[in-house]
């Protein structure tokens, strides 16, 4: 296996979370602990590099570094384009390294083992994005790892289309379909994420049954 290259994570915490009604989702609580939270420590630990955190504008950074220790570092969305994209393109300026595991911050499964074992698995290809599939075979780009160089390429392009999926569109990409990764790494359940109260209360009960053990 080729070592695996130096890695920083972008957590993306500057949408609107439409679908989840009154409040902040990124501070909305799991166990003790806030999604935004929980996501950067398990890609903290996965990395050994402070993540960086997109967190939109001045209003809305307050409220998660309210929650949040000093181990990460704050960027604001780029200002050209919207969305997911406006998190990425303001983070890769400060990104350093060669590749970044880009994620959502309403991830509260999130697993460094998973993380650690993608980032082997990009290591392994000359792919611009290593990006995991769920079950219905739809990619999980906010669960992949990407080429910096290939991010900052297209961000200073400044494309009309403003999605991830424009972006990966134009990237050689590598997919790792579910049956592909072993036994015991949990990337399918790593990229679970909450949209809704509803989501966050069943994740809740779960984790009070045990069912939620971090790894």
């Amino acid at each position: 296996m080729t070592q695996r290259r130096e890695t920083t994570a972008v957590v993306l915490a500057g949408g609107q979370s439409s679908r989840f009604g009154d409040g902040l989702k990124a501070t909305a609580t799991l166990g003790e602990s806030a999604l935004v939270e929980r996501v950067a420590e398990a890609v903290r630990d996965a990395t050994g590099r402070k993540p960086v955190v997109a967190a939109g504008g001045d209003q809305k950074r307050p409220v998660v570094e309210g929650v949040l220790s000093d181990s990460v570092r704050y960027v604001e969305d780029a200002e050209w384009c919207a969305g997911p994209l406006a998190g990425v393109c303001g983070a890769v300026p400060a990104v350093t390294t060669p590749t970044l595991f880009l994620c959502g911050c309403d991830m509260p499964l999130l697993s460094a083992r998973a993380v650690s074992w993608l980032c082997d698995r990009h290591a392994d290809t000359d792919a611009d994005v290593t990006v995991p599939l769920d079950e219905d075979g739809h990619p999980q780009l906010l669960h992949a790892v990407y080429e910096t160089a290939a991010l900052e390429a297209y961000c200073e392009r400044r494309p009309n289309r403003h999605s991830l999926r424009s972006l990966v569109a134009e990237l050689s990409v590598e997919t790792v379909p579910p049956e592909s990764t072993p036994d015991g790494v949990g990337v399918l359940r790593s990229a679970v994420n909450v949209n809704t109260r509803a989501e966050l209360a069943a994740a809740r009960q779960r984790l009070a049954t045990g069912e939620y053990v971090r790894r």
